[in-house]
């Protein structure tokens, strides 16, 4: 049973945060609309931004373990554009298979910079930046470049996942392979 209570909170946060906000729901509706007590949301993530922090972390070690992963693998530069468009297509799948959290990255990515919100989100987006970071300096990005290169393409990967979020477009292999060659050469050269 608590397993499920847990589970449940962590589902109808993920719901109530995207929908409204994380700053405009509050502990008793996301218990009521869990079926839970206070005192259960407090035994399980101790506050309200323990939750939030749980939400994150957990929703996010799948993407996390498919990095990890890409980063692991042998590669040299000539596998600049195959990787490129592996990492780009770890956030599509991921995206595709959890869009409500996404959409609550997306918007808690802006959110006042001394918010609850912000201080749980930032260290998330700066794992993944230094994850990709650390595979473009293999891929022979100079160090003193690649966080600047990092930020260009994770913002493109960012901006395909918003499109995709307004349903106004497709995360999959082609726009995969389209964002990498734009990204690599120029909007103009394709």
């Amino acid at each position: 049973m608590a397993a499920d209570s847990r589970s449940t909170l962590l589902m109808n946060s993920l719901q109530l945060f995207a929908r409204k906000g994380y700053e405009n729901v509050g502990v008793q509706e996301i218990v009521v609309s869990s079926g839970v007590t206070k005192p259960t949301l407090y035994h399980h993530f101790g506050n309200k931004i323990g939750l939030l922090e749980s939400l994150y972390r957990e929703g996010f070690a799948p993407l996390n373990s498919r990095l990890d992963a890409l980063k692991a693998q042998e590669f040299s530069a000539a596998d600049l554009q195959t990787m490129l468009e592996q990492i780009c297509i770890a956030y599509f799948d991921f995206t595709r298979e959890n869009p409500l959290f996404m959409r609550l990255y997306m918007a808690m990515l802006f959110a006042p910079e001394e918010s609850d919100a912000c201080q749980v989100v930032m260290p998330h987006a700066t794992r993944q930046h230094q994850t990709v970071s650390s595979i473009m300096i293999r891929l022979g990005i100079p160090a003193e470049k690649a966080p600047f290169m990092t930020a260009r393409f994770i913002g493109q990967i960012k901006n395909h996942v918003s499109w995709f979020l307004m349903q106004r477009g497709e995360l999959d292999l082609a726009a995969a392979q389209t964002m990498v060659l734009c990204y690599l050469y120029g909007a103009l050269h394709n």
